[in-house]
């Protein structure tokens, strides 16, 4: 294996690594609910005192004593979300030109992701030309 193709090969597997890398790097959304309940005690006390004098009149004493307590708990709750990456199938429209006569060339590309960042494809041209296509995205 010659020197270039050795050089070729080092800088595509770096491409690669770095793609991939990044690529498996997936976004994480954290999603937190705070709830707040109150709750109120009520104690209700109600005491009656009647006294009766010698003389033979009766007193009434009503005595009412409620005691109201509210209490308010927060509950805090935390989802995290983890959000992949959904397979994109790409079509492109292409042109381009035979520069000895400079007449346009029509074509159409459809790639998919294959495998983490690497794409693949077909192509097709008006001059009756058909293709594979390997691609990585960034």
């Amino acid at each position: 294996m010659s020197f270039q193709y050795k050089v070729l090969a080092i800088i595509l597997l770096v491409l690669l690594s770095f793609a991939m890398g990044r690529r498996s790097a997936k976004s994480v959304t954290i999603d937190t609910q705070t709830q707040t309940h109150e709750d109120t005690k009520t104690q209700d006390h109600k005491k009656t005192v009647i006294t009766e004098q010698p003389n033979g009149i009766k007193t009434t004493v009503i005595t009412d004593d409620i005691k109201s307590e509210t209490v308010e708990t927060q509950v805090q709750q935390t989802h995290e979300v983890v959000n992949a990456k959904k397979p994109v199938i790409n079509v492109s429209a292409l042109v381009g030109t035979d520069y000895t006569s400079l007449k346009p060339i029509y074509g159409m590309s459809v790639s998919k992701e294959f495998l983490g960042p690497v794409t693949i494809g077909v192509y097709g041209m008006t001059n009756h030309m058909i293709g594979l296509s390997l691609g990585i995205d960034f």
